[in-house]
């Protein structure tokens, strides 16, 4: 099986709460969400800091099973990210998404549409901020059923489901951040079309550079999903 994926990144973001410019709380630390769409990172936000970004994710895969006729797909997503500071260990967060899927002879060829909400928490066990070597983080989510119904959107959508995360993060320097992430999720009931999405797992991982003075982050990452 041949399978290629690029995953260029913009993140646009807005500081809601101006942050102090002292070292522990470096906006530069915090910036973005990452290049991998599937991984939020493991740093949380410090407490009483809200942060939203956007996520842009452009995939094209051809050839996947060589001589079986496996469908050209050209797929675009984007995500919506709000993240909160509870604590200095505890973040809320939700995404919201927007997939748009171009098939070759498949039908119906496109596939469009609003996805399900997330809305979880993030727990910080180890932190960087404080002096921990790295992140570690947990985090759990409930997906809300705010996908669209119908033929040309995606089956198994608007259907409440969970996810469970375990991410880890290095703040190489203050510009250059690593990450990798488990995720484990699925639905609890059937959604578009009558389907019911089997249970997923997700091993993502990422390098990207974060620009002190421009709100743009470029990186690399690599997502394995069974």
């Amino acid at each position: 099986m041949k399978r290629f994926i690029f995953l260029p990144l913009m993140t646009y973001f807005l500081l809601m709460n101006a942050m102090a410019a002292n070292g522990e709380n470096n906006p530069s630390n915090l910036l973005g969400a990452p290049v991998n769409t599937a991984i939020s990172g493991g740093s949380v936000l410090p407490e009483g800091k809200l942060l939203t970004a956007v996520n842009s994710s452009f995939r094209d895969k051809d050839h996947q099973i060589e001589g079986h006729g496996s469908p050209d797909v050209y797929s675009q997503i984007w995500l919506l990210k709000i993240r909160y500071g509870l604590t200095d260990r505890l973040e809320l967060s939700t995404v919201g998404s927007y997939i748009n899927n171009k098939r070759d002879n498949l039908s119906p060829e496109h596939i469009e549409g609003m996805g399900d909400q997330s809305v979880g928490v993030n727990y910080a066990l180890m932190s960087q901020r404080k002096g921990d070597p790295f992140w570690v983080t947990v985090g759990g989510a409930v997906l809300l059923p705010t996908g669209q119904d119908g033929d040309n959107h995606l089956p198994g959508n608007s259907a409440w489901g969970g996810r469970v995360t375990l991410t880890l993060t290095k703040l190489f320097t203050p510009n250059i951040k690593g990450d990798m992430g488990f995720v484990y999720q699925g639905p609890f009931e059937r959604g578009n079309q009558d389907v019911k999405r089997g249970n997923e797992f997700q091993w993502n991982t990422q390098v990207r550079y974060m620009f002190s003075d421009l709100p743009l982050d470029l990186g690399l990452g690599k997502c394995l999903q069974q």
